[in-house]
């Protein structure tokens, strides 16, 4: 038994009708700049916020107040040496 979904594709014509399939488009692939056209300020901000915070916290670990409390707690758990 078939049903209306199976009636919309035969055997052996199942990717004949999606546009994704067989390679680039007729007019080639859009060319990206290295300025960031494809992006926007609201998607590389957080981005860049989140490295140069890691970065600085690799760098810099003792000077963060944070990461001193943290390792005075972890220091004191039983059977943790750092």
């Amino acid at each position: 038994m078939r049903d209306a979904a199976d009636e919309h594709h035969t055997d052996g014509d199942h990717d004949s009708d999606h546009e994704h399939h067989g390679g680039p488009p007729a007019d080639g692939w859009d060319e990206r700049d290295w300025h960031g056209g494809e992006s926007t300020w609201f998607m590389l901000g957080p981005i860049l916020t989140a490295a140069v915070l890691s970065l600085l916290l690799g760098i810099i670990p003792h000077t963060v107040v944070f990461l001193r409390i943290i390792e005075t707690i972890v220091g004191n758990l039983p059977g943790v040496v750092l």
